[in-house]
């Protein structure tokens, strides 16, 4: 795959793949590359694209590592939309010195990488042994490394949730701080185990030790900066973010984005005088920011011509970002997608104030641009663009987006009642459109489907014992000849929350069928033990929901999911079918999920 085994900056690393090869899933390529993922220190991951040629062996390539901040090299072989991530193994390196000795850092992100931490496409099943190897390894060859104690307990923590392990880390802590009393980055970053670890008095008092021997140091740092993001209340939490900025200086990407928390907490507030104050006084605010601001002021019609002008600033710059604005961590094709939905949000955003300031032609060929960004995938989009055709007297042209919105499964109520008039303007009379509007909905139907069976994952279902809301225990396994729904959440969860109705919803619809199981499994709460276990429950009462909660120990590492709500449909032989992660919406979900069940119920 790669060559040397043990790269140093400054060598020519020769990649290599073979589509021949026993598990290869590339094959008859006509062309491919070599995605390098550079695991840097101090610095944000860097992509290389590699192409690669083809000879009699298979296809092949070289880059040289010039990087001096290298730690980790990971490799995906890809040709067109298909990659090899090697079965949830993605081929790796850590980097040496020219004498052989593996770099500082080396080892520690190999761990962390082995843990399933990693960048999209670029991620590795969780390996928690091997990860714990590669933090050992990493303390063999440079004991001062307090992040690789640190990381350690944090694998500890995952891979065997409880008071068992915590009281191993707190014994662990007395070394740790006996080792590194002297070193405040180190015991600013393991404060927070303190209090993990139930000794929140002790940690208290060593926080308070350091902020008064060095008000200005790392720990006082990491103190005020859990004051303003555990706090609640918008504009306390601004005034605490505002302070923070003064007395800890920030530089970069980092002062970028304390500016944009600061501003929605300003907005949060309805404090708009001074998001729009901090907005202006921000060096290089990204489009983003401007679309924030705007929004509100737009929807709300408070301040809208002030809105517009923000809104119209924005648009220029998303108009204008380029490849100079793309992270280095992403491809060109990854930089595109990402960058037009940004874009798309930007320019609804000001068309949306164009639309109500009457500026229908304008608004119409902003719409219109957001649109095309979008694919006509971005629900709110479609409303507001057939709004302003409508509007705009364009009767033919709503039919053609409300169809297409339709097909694609994205038509709110308003948007078929959009469509409905039109039809009747347009044909003279009504009389079809149910049949029309029934012809784009089944035609909607065969392309999901069609689009489901592209996207079947077959990986095996991870088996795990779990109590319920009463204390009973769950195991997967006995739940094999069923097809069953795992869904990731969490109590403080917006979109979890958000989609729960739905997720009641089929619950019911499905609730007499023998052949299908549901479990939201709760997890990443902020409390443990029976806290937790109270909170949750008092969660479930309030909203009436009768799906079964199991409380998750850990196998949300386990499962490799990266955020809330995401959910795993398991076949009737046990094995991973289909994966969703996030929420789009309760018409989306309830066709989406219900196609996946029907589907492998039938099996």
């Amino acid at each position: 795959m790669f060559t040397p085994s043990q790269p140093s900056v400054g060598e020519t690393i020769t990649v290599a793949y073979n589509e021949t090869a026993p598990g290869a899933s590339i094959r008859n390529a006509d062309a491919m590359r070599m995605d390098v993922m550079i695991m840097r220190e101090g610095e944000s991951p860097l992509l290389k694209e590699v192409p690669l040629t083809k000879g009699s062996a298979g296809w092949s390539g070289a880059f040289v590592l010039e990087d001096s901040t290298a730690r980790l090299i990971i490799f995906r072989p890809t040709a067109g939309s298909l990659s090899d991530n090697n079965g949830g193994k993605p081929w790796a390196t850590t980097i040496y010195d020219a004498s052989k000795r593996p770099l500082k850092n080396s080892h520690l992100m190999m761990g962390q990488f082995l843990s399933g931490s990693g960048m999209p496409g670029f991620k590795h099943d969780a390996d928690f042994p091997a990860a714990r190897a590669e933090m050992e390894t990493e303390k063999k060859f440079h004991p001062d490394n307090y992040q690789a104690d640190l990381d350690g307990w944090r694998l500890l923590v995952r891979e065997k949730p409880g008071d068992e392990t915590l009281a191993r880390v707190a014994g662990e802590l007395d070394r740790y701080m006996d080792t590194y009393r002297g070193n405040e980055l180190a015991v600013a970053g393991a404060l927070s185990w303190f209090d993990q670890t139930g000794q929140k008095g002790r940690g208290d008092s060593i926080r308070a030790a350091f902020v008064a021997s060095n008000p200005k140091g790392r720990v006082a740092e990491t103190v005020r900066r859990m004051e303003w993001s555990q706090e609640r209340n918008p504009a306390k939490r601004a005034a605490l973010i505002a302070k923070f900025k003064d007395d800890f200086p920030q530089s970069g990407q980092v002062a970028s984005t304390l500016d944009g928390l600061l501003v929605r907490s300003y907005l949060q507030s309805g404090d708009t005088a001074k998001a729009v104050a901090t907005l202006e006084g921000m060096v290089a605010p990204d489009y983003s920011v401007y679309n924030m601001v705007a929004w509100g002021m737009i929807d709300k019609g408070t301040n809208l011509e002030q809105g517009v002008e923000i809104a119209r600033r924005g648009a220029e710059l998303a108009l204008a970002s380029g490849d100079a604005m793309k992270p280095s961590y992403m491809s060109a094709a990854e930089w595109d997608e990402s960058n037009a939905w940004g874009r798309a949000a930007m320019l609804d955003t000001y068309a949306y104030g164009l639309f109500k300031q009457g500026q229908m032609k304008e608004s119409v060929r902003l719409f219109g641009e957001a649109y095309s960004l979008t694919k006509g995938q971005e629900a709110d989009i479609v409303e507001r663009y057939v709004a302003a055709l409508a509007a705009a007297g364009d009767n033919e042209q709503v039919l053609k987006v409300a169809r297409e919105s339709v097909v694609a499964g994205k038509a709110s109520g308003i948007v078929i009642e959009e469509f409905r008039s039109s039809y009747g303007k347009v044909r003279g009379s009504d009389a079809g459109f149910d049949e029309a509007l029934g012809e784009a909905r089944k035609a909607g139907e065969a392309m999901a489907r069609e689009k489901l069976l592209k996207g079947r994952i077959d990986k095996p279902g991870i088996d795990f014992t779990l109590t319920d809301l009463e204390g009973k225990a769950v195991r997967l396994s006995d739940q094999q000849g069923k097809v069953v729904v795992l869904d990731f959440w969490a109590t403080w969860c917006g979109p979890c929350k958000s989609s729960f109705p739905t997720l009641q919803e089929v619950f019911e619809k499905y609730r007499s069928n023998d052949r299908v199981a549901i479990f939201a499994l709760n997890t990443w709460e902020r409390v443990g033990g029976r806290q937790r276990e109270e909170l949750v429950k008092k969660f479930m009462a309030e909203n009436k929901y009768t799906f079964p909660v199991l409380f998750d120990e850990g196998f949300v590492d386990r499962y490799g999911v990266e955020g809330i709500p995401t959910k795993f449909i398991i076949d009737k032989k046990g094995r991973i079918a289909f994966k969703s992660i996030g929420f789009n919406g309760a018409d989306e979900m309830m066709r989406e999920l219900t196609m996946q069940l029907d589907l492998l119920v039938a099996e």
